[in-house]
């Protein structure tokens, strides 16, 4: 076991959590779940610990090596304040710069959900859904890239990586552009703490203007 993760050992890790995903996103979709829980609490749920657990399995300093560091007040404070700011940006962003229908989402979203507990919600798209993603773009998969390559290549790299998973244009140029600014985060404070809170705060205010429409 080494100290911290090596490039080919979070390479692993990333192959393993994508065939897991995979296959668990497949049983559902098979077994369409009727419980009142949103089916991806239990996906990123099992995620998480899968990927801790193998991230423990290969190294001795794990939190190190997932960039899980303790931070001053200051980062906490910058990290909540871009969340809100973030947000505010990214509505103007989508509404009026590239037109999309934000109210045709937000039925379709609550229309689609409709059947699912809104505590399974929130805790699936406001809690774990950051967790996983920072976890592993700015936790396994940068700090990898910046053992082969400079902070502005793995910065970029993890960022179009963290627009292309999700699948959605032209929201992608808004993700990709909030990937950056998280990469440049966990860069300058050494952890993916800030990158975590602003992606929280972020996801909480989306899902209230959802929930609440």
């Amino acid at each position: 076991m080494s100290d911290y993760l090596t490039s080919t050992q979070s390479a692993k890790i990333l192959f393993c959590l994508l065939v897991w995903v995979t296959a668990f996103l497949f049983v559902f979709k098979m077994a369409s779940p009727t419980s009142g829980i949103y089916p991806t609490i239990w996906v990123f749920a099992s995620a998480i610990l899968l990927l801790l657990w193998l991230t423990m399995r290969y190294s001795k300093k794990w939190a190190q090596s997932l960039h899980i560091i303790p931070i001053p007040f200051n980062w906490t404070l910058i990290a909540l304040l871009f969340g809100l700011s973030y947000w505010q940006i990214d509505q103007w962003l989508m509404s009026y710069l590239l037109q999309t229908d934000r109210q045709a989402d937000i039925t379709a979203w609550q229309q689609n959900t409709a059947n699912y507990h809104p505590i399974s919600l929130f805790i699936s798209s406001v809690l774990f859904a950051p967790v996983f993603e920072e976890l592993v773009f700015r936790g396994l998969m940068l700090r990898a890239l910046l053992q082969k390559a400079n902070g502005f290549i793995s910065v970029t790299m993890t960022a179009l990586l963290f627009a292309a998973i999700h699948l959605s244009w032209p929201e992608a140029i808004s993700v990709f552009a909030v990937g950056l600014i998280y990469g440049w985060m966990t860069v300058k404070s050494k952890s993916l703490i800030p990158a975590l809170l602003a992606h929280i705060t972020h996801n909480a205010l989306t899902y209230w203007q959802y929930a609440s429409a």
